[in-house]
């Protein structure tokens, strides 16, 4: 019973082994639709597609059906319909893996030898011409953006192409493996030439050893320096993003205290951006404020600008000159409007006409009544026209284009019409605004001084 097992074990294993042996037997795994390659053949590729090709036909014992070496038998032996199934299978593998228009192209031959010498024919280059171009593209490969597994995975593949295009060759002097060094060193070469210049310090490390290692030690090394290099950009762009986070916070903080600063409003100065807990018009300003120890008064609590200087009438006919001091507006010192007066008073001479900047007569000239309105004339340092509350005063009278006029007070008045005044033989201003309803004269002080001067200058 033994022996008979035995035998039947080892008559099962023979079959398996002759069955493997069989060029025409398939595997019950195979099919029509199966693809061997990952890669299909799209006419630049066919020495990396076709050796693909040619393992995978090997590993399924059929390398012979394309290379020519199973010859198809006669139709009248026994074994054609195996070799037919088989060669079926095969054309169908090969149809599979190259693009369909190429495929279109030679689905009509019967024997998948045939279009396996036709692809060859139509795609394979001369094996001079294809060496030539692998030592071109080794000669030119570059890194350039590439990372170093990516660059040196590309080299080799160079590498491994031209080799197989070369005959092995076998020696037992020794002189072979002296070959092998003199070309893995000029390989080390072409990798580290093709490095980009921030790998200089290494590839100056690795040149200076004694012996020089090979590529793959070469590569090894290369590619630890790459991720030190990596570390330290991940630790900088750690610590400028924080830096960067760190600005940001500050400028939303800031962003958020300038919101905050435009929701208050001071009662005291009627101003935004702090309350009256901080303002400086009422607690005082801070030290090397160009304010600081003054009493300053906020914009809303100062007087009208229409009261800077003020001439009243039937007053003595010379007083002291004194400076009324107002914190808004423009202001003249006291050089400055006794300057104004004297040159007032040089074009007046032999005239009983005096003007004071605060108190005084002015007494019009004989020819022309200026007090005609019974109200007081006032010199306004801030005033930008000549206003007269009495159009009966104003000569050469015009409609006015503009129809307001701006008061101290933040109201509207009509401007019924502009005309011209003199106020001495020799002085006559222009462009008066008649407006009844001020109720006060002004003589403005900058348009009165151009007058002054531009009269000076002609005489």
């Amino acid at each position: 019973m033994g022996d008979k097992g035995n035998n039947g074990k080892e008559s099962t294993t023979s079959k398996a082994i002759i069955e493997a042996l069989d060029t025409y037997n398939l595997h019950h795994s195979d099919h029509p639709g199966m693809v061997l390659v990952s890669k299909v053949l799209e006419g630049d590729n066919y020495s990396t597609w076709s050796r693909a090709m040619r393992i995978s036909l090997s590993a399924k014992n059929k390398i012979g059906m394309v290379t020519g070496l199973i010859k198809p038998p006669s139709s009248t032996d026994t074994s054609f319909d195996s070799w037919k199934r088989c060669n079926d299978m095969v054309l169908s593998w090969i149809l599979n893996s190259i693009h369909p228009d190429i495929a279109s192209s030679v689905i009509y031959w019967e024997t998948a030898a045939e279009v396996w010498a036709d692809l060859q024919e139509r795609f394979s280059q001369g094996n001079d011409s294809r060496i030539y171009q692998i030592k071109q593209n080794i000669v030119e490969h570059r890194q350039g953006q590439q990372s170093i597994s990516v660059y040196y995975t590309k080299l080799k593949s160079l590498w491994d192409e031209l080799s197989s295009y070369h005959e092995t060759l076998s020696c037992s002097c020794g002189g072979l493996e002296k070959l092998n060094q003199r070309d893995e060193k000029e390989k080390v070469m072409q990798f580290l030439m093709g490095l980009n210049d921030s790998y200089a310090a290494i590839r100056g490390q690795i040149l200076l050893m004694q012996p020089l290692p090979d590529t793959r030690r070469v590569y090894s090394l290369i590619l630890q320096q790459e991720k030190q290099v990596q570390v330290s950009l991940n630790r900088g762009n750690m610590n400028h993003h924080a830096m960067i986070v760190g600005q940001n916070s500050k400028t939303t903080q800031a962003h958020q205290e300038q919101k905050q600063r435009a929701q208050l409003h001071c009662s005291y100065c009627n101003r935004d951006n702090h309350s009256i807990e901080k303002c400086f018009y009422l607690h005082g300003f801070p030290v090397g404020h160009k304010f600081h120890g003054k009493n300053i008064k906020p914009f809303n609590q100062r007087p009208s600008s229409a009261n800077n200087v003020k001439v009243e009438m039937n007053k003595a006919p010379e007083t002291t000159t004194k400076f009324v001091s107002t914190d808004d507006g423009p202001r003249f010192t006291t050089d400055e409007y006794n300057q104004l007066i004297a040159m007032i008073r040089k074009t007046n001479e032999g005239n009983t006409q005096i003007f004071t900047n605060t108190t005084g007569n002015f007494k019009s000239s004989p020819k022309v009544n200026l007090a005609a309105s019974g109200l007081c004339w006032i010199i306004d340092s801030g005033a930008t026209n000549h206003v007269a509350s009495s159009v009966e005063l104003l000569e050469s009278k015009r409609i006015s284009g503009t129809t307001t006029i701006g008061l101290p007070n933040g109201s509207q008045a009509h401007i019924e019409s502009i005309g011209s005044l003199r106020i001495s033989p020799d002085i006559e201003i222009d462009n008066v605004l008649g407006v009844p309803e001020f109720k006060v004269n002004l003589l403005s002080v900058s348009k009165l001084t151009r007058a002054l001067k531009s009269l000076q200058e002609k005489s």
